[in-house]
């Protein structure tokens, strides 16, 4: 799905029915499909950030392609 600026202006909008902002506080964990989530991250002001990518695939001995290795771990 691509997201032209309307839909990202209407999925910002604060009357937006489809906009969701789980209350969350320092330290909880939120799983959520962020691919299909606009979504952002908030400054780091004490401590530090934790990020953990999780994949699966439903065929065995699936790789990640050259440019997720790139980008997630810094090695191809």
């Amino acid at each position: 799905m691509i997201l032209d600026i309307d839909d990202i202006a209407e999925a910002v909008a604060p009357h937006s029915l489809e906009m969701k902002r789980p209350k969350l506080a320092a330290g909880d964990l939120y799983l959520f499909r962020g691919q299909n989530s606009l979504h952002r991250v908030s400054e780091i002001t004490k401590g530090k950030r934790i990020n953990i990518i999780l994949t699966f695939n439903t065929e065995p001995d699936v790789r990640l392609n050259k440019y997720t290795l790139q980008k997630f771990f810094g090695v191809i």
